[in-house]
């Protein structure tokens, strides 16, 4: 699957302008938040300064080239096998990468052909443990990160009630990752 593809799946999930005060994100604009764009010097209007105009300047073709850098290259999720990289991506996006990572690695560990660190970076040992679980599980190894992040929203919403505004949406955006098998 290219990036592009993989992207167009993850966009569908994330609008334009939002500034939503109960949203831990913040000021977003296709899923970019201000603290992303903090994290990455991203400096849209070239004002010295990285505020809410920034995320409201944001285009869409700077959207991509920061999921592509930043979630999808960086992390390692291309090293992956290609069937688990749209919802891989995703998650990154929407958890960050390090704790799509270790979803990823939980559920390996879980599954039991390899035992890996989870340590939330991806190297060597969980691209091999990601491709022997997958080769062996197939779609299922999908289903399985979708239950795995199920339960880290559920999380969230037993944490901090006042979250649970946003649970429909995120069981809705994780399901459009499942396969039926």
């Amino acid at each position: 699957m290219q990036f592009a593809d993989i992207l167009k799946k993850t966009l569908k999930w994330e609008g334009g302008f939002v500034n939503d005060v109960h949203d831990r994100g913040g000021a977003t604009k296709y899923g970019i938040t201000i603290v992303t764009l903090r994290a990455l010097n991203e400096d849209i209007d070239e004002d010295g300064r990285i505020t809410v105009d920034d995320i409201q300047d944001l285009t869409i073709e700077q959207a991509k080239s920061i999921y592509e850098r930043a979630y999808f290259i960086k992390p390692k999720f291309n090293l992956l096998p290609d069937a688990l990289q749209p919802v891989m991506f995703d998650m990154g996006v929407n958890h960050g990468p390090s704790r799509a990572t270790r979803i990823l690695q939980q559920v390996i560990n879980l599954v039991g052909l390899a035992t890996i660190e989870v340590d939330g970076g991806i190297g060597p040992v969980t691209v091999r443990a990601a491709d022997t679980s997958y080769r062996r599980m197939g779609h299922y190894m999908i289903n399985a990160l979708c239950d795995a992040r199920q339960n880290f929203y559920n999380g969230i919403v037993l944490r901090d009630p006042s979250q649970e505004r946003f649970i429909r949406g995120w069981t809705n955006r994780n399901n459009d990752f499942r396969v039926i098998v």
